[in-house]
């Protein structure tokens, strides 16, 4: 080995060393166990490693942490990269010239790799005499680029007004299992417990939003008492969260059918404020297994997809609406009077007739569905294969995670596709691709069917053992199946049918019917 690259092996050990035995990093009680593991193997095989690894840490679960995936994958990548620099060569007693000068550079990689990383990450200490004080410093660091989670502030002035000796440990764990892997956007849901809780909107004249979460918290968590409270108050909505973002989670039975399809469709459509009344009504009404809830989610979701999407109700009114009814809830009201106002209260954001009304809602509906979003369009037409099956008697399959989207003519259409033949007479400035995200181009199959069929011409997506005729869906079966060809034409003719059907698909009549069978009498008159 020659003496330059002994002095450059030297350097690169030199670098790497590591004093008292001890890693320049202490993680946080969580990942330490992982994080040890990772720097202290010696297993060569490094993909086999982590795939133990991640295997190991999900305990059997269905997802693992994000903390201890990032472990895992940064773990993964480091490796590949400097794999690619150094083992491409041997070294040997006998290098010639040209492998001497590739070895260099890519020692000479490695280094700047190592001293890139020691010199960018570095620790500060920065002591301040107020929270206030701290407070804007976080948010500082929030708006120059190095995110930080409101959680995180919340938890470290938790955990410092409770001392060792009073719990401090318990209350860390507890910490841990309520902001699990399964809870999906950490801040927010901090956002809709404080909301839900406190339906005026502000609480102690400080407005409820995702910023304001530390400077409604920090006054209001003092001592072990009230961050004991505080925890036993996240522990609960945390189990309703978590339900709502993985609907797919709730048991395998059939009293969880109906509820399943909901909440899959407020996750399609991103319906995040009527999830605040929905939270607490969980509370209150004993959760996703009442009745009355279930009612209530329904309602509002249908609600939201009419007054929001169809007749472009403002988000502002969508949280004031969900903010009253969140607010009667509280107050103990009863379903009715919940119905109530989402139907029939003028007092409310949004006059009725711009809320609910079905003539409005069908004159607004066919305009919409030129060009919709992959979850929009996803949510809209299972609504409708949930409608189609009903009426024809059919057992109802709800809404899942299972179902694709499929475009009739595809994304992709040049290789089995004509475009002239389907233009024909309705050229449309002559741009096909106007056509592919109409609700008419669009309908659902299974994952395991649209691979198959892929592409490919439209009389073997009809007829082929994983087309639209041999189907489970029956949107294909009765609105699709018996086009003999696919055309503009005749894509605007199915469209035509589904929006036919989207007032009875998104009617509330049988919410005014509860209201009328229960005796509800409008307090005004």
């Amino acid at each position: 080995m020659g003496a330059a690259v002994e002095e450059a092996v030297s350097e690169l050990s030199e670098m790497l060393e590591i004093e008292n035995n001890c890693p320049r990093v202490t993680l946080g009680e969580s990942d330490s166990k992982l994080f040890k593991e990772i720097i202290t193997s010696d297993d060569p095989n490094y993909a086999d490693l982590c795939k133990k690894l991640r295997s190991r840490y999900q305990n059997g679960k269905k997802r693992i942490a994000e903390s201890h995936l990032s472990l895992i994958n940064n773990y993964r990548i480091l490796c590949e990269k400097t794999g690619k620099w150094i083992q491409e060569f041997q070294l040997q007693e006998a290098i010639d010239q040209k492998d001497m000068a590739a070895f260099m550079l890519s020692l000479g990689k490695l280094k700047k790799c190592i001293k890139k990383m020691k010199d960018q990450n570095h620790f500060a200490f920065v002591e301040v005499r107020t929270r206030d004080a701290a407070y804007k410093i976080f948010n500082t660091f929030n708006s120059r680029g190095q995110h930080l989670t409101h959680v995180d502030l919340v938890k470290s002035h938790l955990l410092s007004n409770v001392e060792p000796d009073q719990g401090k440990k318990v209350i860390e764990n507890r910490w841990r299992d309520i902001f699990d892997e399964r809870l999906k956007d950490r801040d927010r849901f901090l956002y809709e417990s404080l909301s839900s809780r406190h339906p005026t909107g502000n609480v102690d004249g400080v407005k409820i939003t995702i910023d304001n979460i530390f400077r409604i918290n920090e006054p209001r968590i003092k001592d072990l008492p009230s961050a004991e409270k505080y925890v036993e108050e996240l522990n609960t909505d945390a189990k309703f969260i978590k339900q709502m973002d993985y609907p797919g989670d709730l048991p395998d039975e059939q009293q969880y059918d109906k509820i399943k399809s909901l909440l899959y469709g407020i996750l399609l459509l991103n319906a995040r404020y009527i999830r605040v009344p929905i939270l607490a009504a969980c509370r209150r009404w004993g959760g996703l297994e009442n009745n009355d809830l279930r009612d209530l989610v329904d309602c509002l979701l249908t609600f939201f997809f009419k007054f929001k999407f169809i007749n472009d109700g403002t988000a502002e009114d969508v949280r004031s609406i969900a903010n009253a009814i969140t607010k009667k809830i509280e107050n103990g009201e009863k379903l009715p009077e919940i119905i109530y106002t989402v139907l029939v209260n003028e007092d409310v954001p949004g006059d009725p007739v711009k809320r609910i009304d079905d003539e409005r809602f069908a004159d607004n509906f066919a305009p919409k569905m030129f060009k919709l979003a992959k979850n929009t369009a996803k949510y809209i037409l299972l609504s409708m294969e949930i409608h189609t099956r009903n009426e024809m008697g059919k057992e109802c399959v709800y809404l899942n995670s299972r179902f694709e989207l499929e475009h009739i003519l595809p994304t992709h259409h040049q290789k089995h596709w004509d475009e002239k033949k389907f233009l024909g007479q309705n050229p449309e400035s002559g741009d096909i691709s106007k056509y592919k995200n109409r609700l008419g181009n669009l309908t659902l199959l299974s994952k395991k069917w649209n691979l198959n069929i892929g592409a490919k011409e439209f009389s073997v997506k009809r007829d082929n053992a994983s087309g639209y005729a041999k189907s489970d869906f029956m949107i294909n079966k009765k609105y699709l199946k018996d086009y003999n060809e696919w055309t503009a034409i005749n894509l605007q003719h199915r469209e035509n049918d589904l929006c036919e059907i989207a007032s009875k698909v998104w009617s509330l009549d049988k919410h005014y019917a509860y209201l009328k069978h229960s005796g509800y009498k409008d307090p005004s008159q």
